[in-house]
């Protein structure tokens, strides 16, 4: 008994190299080659699912004990998370594609005649917003063109596809250039449009053959 006490103080004859060596030489048996650990999605499963856990364990205690319900909750986040990921993309994307011509041409009379954009016109430049006054008879140009005959009208088409469609030597094409430079600089380009730049506008309109009978000297009366 002495002798085998005085055993246990004494270093151990297997030391740690071989038993390295041993446990690296049991594990390349045929039996152990199937077996891996946890991949890294496994090991970011496990804890998503422990912070979630940990989280929830706040409000309503002894979840823990319950991994079936914790997996529930886990996908469902996660099948939150992915939707609002789309969601965000897809408003993204459809935002980058909306042109904002579109946005601020919408607006105007429900009757798409140019007299009824014509008659907004005037009545724009009577309260002296010749901004607006210019947005409407340009548009009242566009539809006096569609009577004529040159085009369907279209607010998804642009100013300058519009001048595009006339053929060079068209008649109407120069006086609807002209209007549509000056719709462009005070509508877009942010130019300040006065009783004279609308006056412009509606000498370029009676060459395409509309009478608004536009009066500058009583327009604020």
């Amino acid at each position: 008994m002495r002798a085998e006490a005085e055993a246990f103080g004494q270093p151990s004859a297997f030391g740690q190299g071989r038993a390295k060596g041993k446990l690296d030489e049991i594990l390349t048996r045929r039996e152990f080659q199937g077996v891996e650990g946890p991949s890294w999605f496994d090991q970011l499963r496990a804890r998503i699912q422990n912070w979630i856990l940990e989280f929830l364990e706040k409000f309503f205690g002894g979840l823990e004990s319950h991994p079936t319900l914790g997996n529930i909750l886990l996908w469902v986040a996660v099948g939150a998370a992915v939707f609002l990921l789309m969601l965000f993309l897809m408003r993204y994307f459809l935002k980058s594609t909306e042109s904002p011509s579109l946005k601020l041409e919408a607006e105007g009379p429900k009757s798409h005649t140019w007299k009824d954009w014509g008659r907004d016109a005037l009545a724009a430049a009577g309260r002296g917003d010749y901004r607006e006054a210019i947005h409407m008879a340009y548009w009242a140009g566009i539809f006096r063109m569609e009577e004529l005959g040159s085009w369907q009208a279209d607010r998804s088409r642009t100013h300058r596809e519009y001048l595009r469609l006339l053929a060079a030597d068209d008649v109407h094409r120069a006086p609807l250039a002209r209007m549509t430079t000056r719709f462009e600089l005070v509508w877009y380009g942010g130019s300040p449009a006065s009783a004279r730049d609308f006056e412009s506008v509606i000498e370029q309109l009676e060459a395409l053959g509309c009478n608004l009978r536009w009066h500058p000297a009583t327009a604020n009366s």
